[in-house]
């Protein structure tokens, strides 16, 4: 039988010296970075094929003559290893990549999406005048979850959906694309949100000075008494502040902001400008009050008070040093604690 011709390998291609990017470990001589030496038979036969895969490398120089086809087969193999190996890593990583591209964009466009919900649900529910309680309550839920919804934290599911717009009398398909479209005349609906229920408000201690006054001529609103009239009740917002007191509006020179006979609360903070203030003068010579008047402040300088009246509309100047106090009106919304 012929014996078929012994194959080597040249030492221009031996592994050893060739690089490669992603080769696994395989001997004892690889090293990071670089594809393992070829395991082959010394041709002295000081090395096995055994011996030289164990030791995982062939000295420079020496060919194996006599297992030349095992040293082709394994240098094949070996090669194939590395591009399974380097395949499989890329292929990995690429699923990867596009599976967290895809996961992004997709977050990305249900916050979008939810945001335009979010902001529908909340526009037609007070355009209907309701609370969120109201479609809590409607959906068997709570009123948490309808928050997150109209925050567009989340998304409501399909039957919510549903729900809300059957409860809003709005058209589902355009909610669901975070449009409103009414579903019957809205023309007549709220354009202002209720925010609590009907109920009495909190009733304070008598404990507020009313101050006297009297109607101050045609330079002046009013003039102080220097008496305590009585007391009136004190407001929740109010609870805690020291050196308040009430008086009633006697002039019509800022209707209709105040409207004469209307009692103010005066005190609190100093006055900036925008306030709206009660200013005290220091009593002119043979007069036992001064003059007072109720304005709004515009400016304060080092050497004047600048001040605005509605009715007639006009600005006023006064000397800082004629003056005695400066009250700040306190605004309703402030009473009631808001």
């Amino acid at each position: 039988m012929r014996r078929s011709k012994t194959m080597t390998v040249p030492s221009s291609v031996r592994m050893h010296e060739r690089p490669a990017l992603h080769a696994p470990k395989f001997g004892a001589g690889a090293v990071r970075g670089t594809a393992p030496a070829v395991p082959v038979a010394a041709a002295d036969g000081r090395a096995t094929g055994a011996e030289a895969r164990a030791s995982g490398f062939v000295p420079a120089g020496e060919e194996d003559s006599r297992n030349g086809w095992e040293s082709e087969m394994e240098r094949r193999g070996l090669c194939m290893a590395v591009y399974k190996h380097n395949s499989k890593n890329y292929a990995s990583h690429s699923f990867m990549d596009e599976t967290v591209s895809y996961v992004s964009d997709g977050a990305m466009a249900k916050t979008s999406l939810s945001i335009k919900v979010g902001a529908a649900i909340r526009k037609a529910r007070k355009q209907r005048g309701l609370v969120m309680r109201h479609i809590a309550e409607h959906n068997d839920t709570d009123v948490a979850a309808v928050g997150n919804w109209e925050t567009g934290r989340n998304l409501p599911k399909t039957e919510n959906l549903l729900k809300t717009a059957a409860f809003l009398r709005v058209d589902p398909v355009a909610l669901g694309r975070g449009e409103v479209v009414f579903l019957d005349d809205a023309d007549n609906d709220a354009d202002a949100e209720i925010v609590t229920d009907a109920a009495p408000l909190p009733a304070g201690t008598m404990d507020i000075e009313l101050l006297g006054a009297a109607v101050g001529g045609d330079d002046g609103d009013f003039t102080f008494n220097g008496e305590v009239a009585g007391y009136v009740q004190r407001p929740p917002g109010i609870a805690h502040l020291r050196k308040v007191f009430a008086l009633h509006v006697l002039s019509d020179s800022m209707v209709p902001r105040y409207e004469p006979g209307e009692m103010l609360y005066c005190g609190g903070r100093d006055a900036v400008p925008g306030d709206h203030v009660v200013i005290e003068m220091f009593p002119e010579e043979n007069e036992r009050n001064g003059k007072a008047f109720i304005k709004k402040l515009v400016k304060r300088t080092a050497a004047e008070l600048v001040v605005e009246q509605y009715n007639p509309p006009k600005t006023l100047t006064f000397n800082r040093y004629a003056i005695k106090h400066v009250w700040r009106v306190i605004p309703l919304k402030e009473l009631l604690g808001y």
